[in-house]
């Protein structure tokens, strides 16, 4: 539908390297042009196989499927109404939901160091890409991501 509205939009913001910023374009297209993270992932692919031969970016794990990935290895416990753990097989906590105070923690030797090093080391932008990623699965718009100091948040 918004297919050559989309390329458009790429060719003229996002020139084409071998350092491209996908998770950028990614979070611009689904704000944009108001578009679900796969659709706007769909998009980018067809735009990037028409322009280069580049596996790397063609191969490429945008951030909303690297949250998806960890949070489907986690088993969501359920502390009280306000408080739900999600927690990974080894028993550590990778996020943790706090209605009560609008908090969503993350994990930051799991979660939050990989955006640092694979996307970006900018902590608002990290914490913009969560928080957008909030919205997407769980409808969550006033809950701010965090992540506490030491890995701890006790």
């Amino acid at each position: 539908m918004y297919r050559i509205e989309v390329i458009r939009f790429l060719t003229r913001h996002y020139p084409i390297s071998d350092d491209m910023a996908l998770w950028r374009a990614h979070i611009e297209i689904c704000e944009y042009f108001n578009m679900t993270p796969d659709e706007a992932k769909s998009h980018i692919l067809h735009y990037l196989s028409d322009k280069t031969n580049n596996k790397q970016l063609l191969e490429y794990e945008y951030p909303y499927e690297f949250l998806n990935a960890k949070l489907s290895e986690c088993t969501k416990e359920v502390i009280n109404k306000n408080k739900t753990d999600y927690v990974n097989k080894g028993g550590e906590w990778v996020f943790e939901l706090n209605l009560g105070n609008k908090c969503f923690w993350v994990r930051y030797t799991l979660v939050w160091k990989v955006f640092e090093n694979r996307y970006t080391p900018k902590y608002y932008d990290i914490q913009g890409i969560i928080k957008t990623w909030l919205y997407d699965a769980f409808k969550l718009r006033d809950v701010t991501p965090y992540f506490p100091n030491g890995d701890s948040i006790f």
